[in-house]
């Protein structure tokens, strides 16, 4: 067993539902004064997502150095998420964002990912309707280091 599952996933922190972004990167979570550990994240979908193609990742960008996708690119549209589906990532850079089944449970993250301070966000290569709420867990590494939920954006 891994030492963070012995003490939780960690600290939670919730987004407000919001709406895909609009082909472009909108942040979802803001990490300042130093290093978290990402144990968990999950988006689940409250609205229908629109059945279009529409590729879709997770990144971070560090607030100093070069923005890295935290995993690979997933076409939301074609896999026709409805309300209640779960999408989250795995920590393997190389995968993409595994869907659940229909209203099933996230998979966990096997390989947790460190973030200096910068954002996490979301960046989708067309603009589809469906909305997403997204929450994640993170074990602080540096004294001070925090998560907090970006705004929801329109």
């Amino acid at each position: 067993m891994a030492w963070w599952d012995q003490i939780g996933k960690g600290i939670r922190v919730e987004r407000a539902i919001s709406p895909l972004p609009q082909t472009k990167t909108e942040s979802l979570f803001t990490v300042s004064g130093g290093k978290v550990l990402l144990t968990q994240i999950e988006g689940e979908v409250t609205t229908n997502i629109e059945a279009a193609a529409n590729a879709t990742k997770l990144l971070h960008t560090p607030a100093v150095g070069t923005a890295i996708d935290i995993c690979a690119t997933l076409d939301i549209g074609t896999l026709a998420f409805l309300k209640g589906d779960i999408m989250s990532i795995t920590g393997v850079f190389a995968n993409p964002m595994g869907p659940a089944a229909s209203g099933g449970a996230a998979q966990g993250i096997s390989n947790p990912v460190v973030l200096k301070a910068g954002n996490l966000g979301i960046n989708c290569a067309a603009s589809k309707t469906g909305n997403i709420k997204w929450t994640m867990h993170y074990v602080p590494l540096d004294d001070g280091a925090t998560v907090v939920a970006a705004p929801a954006f329109p």
